[in-house]
């Protein structure tokens, strides 16, 4: 970039921190515009009135307060460091805002600023845009769209738009997340059905009914499916069924049951008869844990009002990986864990918060002469969208899109300036 101001031109460039001082005072501006793209920056051409300036020309990157850089166009008579120190104080600037002023002895120096400073702003911009880009997608999504569901209909020939059952109330759970939910039997599941599906949700009901129609076969499917990177929730039941054991109370006998899908390496036990005699059910307060580690609720509050309808409490001491999502308020035991198994994810439940008491929404009307405190779907929310990147890499993918940027940015900023400085020592 050739100086305009022939051979007896000085060109001095200068570093400040805040470009919006260029304005004041407006009086001595006749006129702001848009000079020709310098390296696809925008650069924009300031002139000025008044005879005592020093200044013929300015050229900046219109981004404020970022000092990158600023080059001074001189008339010979007007030339000297600290003339041009003074016109910037004189013009709104303080000392504080000028990093430097150097004189400038070749064109081909200014030409060297101008285009090392263009590609400082394209690497900015890069980073710029690329690093909220990345940040928004470290967020991750706020609903199950593109994630199947397969709802276990728990041996019972479960229409495909369920009623009046913890299977219907998951399924229209998840449908409010906007997931694609599918009803599946225990043959489908045997089948290898669950490779098309992200989540596995297996309803309350009776284990032992599980246990039964599944089998072996079924059962090892579905830990298969887990340790692959699916995900498993299990309320009541379903949580009772992914117990390496459990121990369960009814009419004064207690015994214990191995069930052998052993997705939790722990015990479930229950009922809880100080909540609610077997086979009553009652409302419950359960308090969140929001540092349990794995699961964000910040938006949640600590107490839930939700069903208790015979599920298990959970004996996590001395198990590793286990978090402790909620207690109950009643003995200030786990009443929701997850943890991860293999590479896939595992939610248990002894309550039933996919059951909303108070409104028809989850396809069941038995349950609304119940009075729930609000509804419990935005922390089932939650909780499906960690289970659901088990499957993904959300996290991952955001950093390597972030390094990819950056490094893209300094890549192409380091083969600029090769390219820029052999240009320039043929001139």
């Amino acid at each position: 970039m050739r100086s305009t101001q022939g051979n007896d031109a000085f060109v001095f460039r200068a570093t400040v921190s805040n470009f919006s001082r260029l304005a004041t005072p407006s009086s001595v501006l006749r006129s702001c515009s848009p000079a020709t793209p310098s390296f696809l920056v925008p650069v924009f051409s300031l002139d000025f009135v008044t005879a005592s300036s020093p200044v013929s020309d300015i050229h900046v990157s219109p981004i404020p307060a970022l000092g990158v850089g600023l080059s001074l166009q001189c008339r010979p008579d007007k030339i000297g460091p600290t003339s041009n120190t003074q016109w910037l104080l004189l013009n709104g600037f303080q000392d504080r805002d000028i990093f430097f002023i150097q004189k400038c002895e070749d064109s081909d120096e200014v030409a060297t600023m101008r285009f090392g400073t263009s590609v400082m702003v394209m690497v900015l911009f890069l980073v710029a845009v690329g690093l909220p880009v990345s940040f928004s997608q470290a967020q991750g999504p706020n609903d199950l769209t593109d994630i199947r569901v397969a709802v276990y209909d728990g041996g019972e020939d479960v229409s495909t738009e369920p009623r009046e059952s913890s299977a219907a109330a998951l399924y229209w759970m998840f449908r409010w997340m906007n997931a694609s939910v599918d009803v599946v039997n225990s043959s489908a599941i045997k089948q290898g059905v669950l490779e098309q599906y992200q989540i596995l949700a297996v309803p309350g009901g009776y284990a032992y009914n599980y246990y039964l129609d599944l089998g072996y076969s079924g059962g090892n499917a579905i830990e298969d499916f887990v340790a692959a990177g699916g995900a498993y929730w299990g309320s009541c039941a379903g949580a009772y069924y992914a117990c390496q054991e459990f121990e369960w109370t009814e009419y004064g006998d207690t015994g214990t049951y191995y069930y052998g899908l052993d997705l939790f390496l722990g015990r479930g036990v229950g009922p809880i008869a100080g909540i609610a005699d077997w086979p009553n059910y009652a409302m419950t307060d359960v308090r969140l844990n929001t540092t349990n580690g794995l699961i964000s609720f910040s938006e949640e509050p600590e107490n839930h009002s939700i069903m208790y309808y015979g599920g298990p409490y959970f004996e996590t001491e001395g198990i590793e990986g286990i978090a402790t999502i909620a207690t109950y308020a009643y003995n200030d035991l786990p009443a929701m864990i997850a943890f991860e198994h293999g590479n896939g994810r595992v939610f248990l439940t002894g309550p039933h918060p996919e059951w909303e008491e108070d409104s028809f929404r989850d396809g069941c009307i038995w349950d609304n002469v119940l009075d729930d405190d609000g509804s419990d779907w935005d922390l089932c929310k939650q909780v499906s969208l960690w289970l659901s990147s088990s499957n993904g890499t959300t996290g991952g993918d955001s950093l390597f899109s972030t390094v990819l940027i950056l490094g893209i940015a300094a890549g192409f900023c380091a083969i600029v300036l090769v390219v820029a400085k052999s240009w320039l020592s043929k001139r």
